[in-house]
Parts: C-alpha cells; sequence; structure tokens
C-alpha cells in the first residue's frame, strides 16, 4: 500500500528488508523519545498504523520526527506542520 500511495520514495530500492526497517523505525524512535530499544519496538508494535505510517513515511523521506506526548502515548507529526 506505501509503495502505491508514495512511489518515489522506493523508485531505486530493487528489494525491501522488512525486518531491517522494523529495526531502523525502533531505532528512530528510542531515538526521539530517548528510551531504551526494546520500550521503543514495544511501542511501534502498538501504534495505530496511522502513526506507523507517519513514522515510517518520516524515515524514508529523512524528515525528522517529532514526538508529543499525549498521556501515556505518542503522536508522531510531520515537523513541516
Amino acid at each position: 500500500m506505501f509503495a502505491r500511495s508514495h512511489p518515489a520514495l522506493l523508485a531505486n530500492v530493487l528489494r525491501l528488508r522488512v525486518g531491517l526497517i522494523i529495526q531502523l523505525m525502533g531505532a528512530e524512535l528510542a531515538r526521539s523519545r530517548q528510551s531504551s530499544v526494546e520500550d521503543a519496538l514495544f511501542a511501534l508494535f502498538s501504534m495505530s498504523p496511522f502513526e506507523a505510517n507517519c513514522l515510517l513515511s518520516n524515515l524514508l523521506s529523512g524528515n525528522e520526527i517529532r514526538t508529543f506526548k499525549l498521556g501515556k502515548r505518542g503522536l508522531l507529526t510531520n515537523p513541516s506542520e
């Protein structure tokens, strides 16, 4: 689905390594939340599809992500907003 909606981000990619992408998403989330990778991966797997899509889009496009605390959850937003 993501490849169809954002084909330019994956134009020169020959093979997608989903496991490595998940590790990258977890590491970036840990860095932005200043938490352990284990906690970040738990948060990643608890995200809504919209939040995971925002994180993936920001990582593939090279944008930094910002996290806003909303209780115990974080909402990922586009830095241009």
